[in-house]
């Protein structure tokens, strides 16, 4: 299921001593399991959420509408993680998480789980996490995410 988490990325430049915005829009995917593991909310409040810090950084600029350099940044829960940071988050380990059983039939297979999780709610967490660790791969703590939520 979807929601509205709105997220910029930012670069440290050390010459100017300022935050520069890179991306605007960093997750095309806005799903409730992102929010839960940044931010603790509409989670179950697992052992792997909650990893960001709480509020937008004090050197963000907003203004009144909640827009930074053209870019709704949402209502509430804001918070902030270097990228190294949410890199090296843990998630679970699938190995652990996921068991099932397949079925074959002359028509096709059928998958059962066994544990009722039909659903990886990480995945897409991983796949964020190589992409960036693949593009900043040796200055990720020059780099942040800084987020909101608006609904």
């Amino acid at each position: 299921m979807g929601c509205d988490i709105h997220a910029v990325l930012q670069e440290f430049n050390a010459q100017h001593n300022i935050w520069v915005t890179l991306i605007k829009d960093v997750f095309p995917n806005r799903d409730y399991a992102l929010f839960s593991f940044l931010s603790g909310v509409r989670g179950c409040g697992g052992p792997y959420d909650d990893i960001a810090t709480p509020g937008l950084p004090t050197d963000f600029q907003v203004d009144a509408q909640m827009h930074h350099d053209g870019f709704f940044i949402g209502e509430h829960s804001f918070g902030h993680i270097l990228v190294s940071d949410f890199c090296d988050a843990s998630t679970p380990d699938l190995s652990d998480e996921k068991k099932f059983e397949v079925e074959t039939y002359r028509t096709g297979y059928t998958v059962t789980w066994l544990d009722g999780n039909e659903d990886d709610e990480y995945y897409w967490i991983r796949q964020y996490q190589a992409a960036l660790r693949a593009f900043f791969p040796n200055d990720s703590e020059r780099f942040r995410l800084v987020f909101g939520y608006d609904s």
